[in-house]
């Protein structure tokens, strides 16, 4: 099974999360901050939590689909999913292509998930790629 975008709990609750029954993977996206469109995600593989930041652009093509671009800009991975990076990072990809832009994946074209420059380095030196 893939990720699917899902509310939470009962029926009229406005929570939602991108969740992957399968290989027990729920993303939420707890805050949004209008200000840089910077967006906060959690992502939960197992009983761990990795929190990280995002700043989004969307470009519009002439069909009116959207290219949705996440930059990671910043990332909590606990000291137990260290080992797990590659993973992680392609968890991460998987899970926001699925969330699309709002929990809604209609009219996105192409999620494209990046990780900020200065952030990169730290990954290449715990051994991501």
């Amino acid at each position: 099974m893939a990720f699917v975008n899902e509310r939470e709990g009962i029926k009229d609750t406005k929570k939602w999360r991108t969740v992957d029954y399968e290989r027990k993977l729920v993303l939420r996206n707890p805050g949004r901050s209008l200000h840089n469109y910077t967006e906060s995600f959690e992502l939960d593989i197992g009983d761990q939590t990795v929190k990280f930041a995002t700043r989004i652009r969307k470009e519009i093509h002439e069909d009116q689909t959207t290219t949705c671009h996440y930059q990671i800009d910043a990332i909590g991975i606990p000291d137990s999913l260290k080992d797990r990076n590659d993973e992680t990072k392609r968890y991460i990809a998987e899970a926001l292509d699925a969330f699309g832009y709002l929990y809604r994946r209609d009219n996105i074209r192409d999620v494209k998930v990046t990780i900020r420059p200065g952030l990169q380095k730290r990954f290449k030196s715990i051994g991501v790629p």
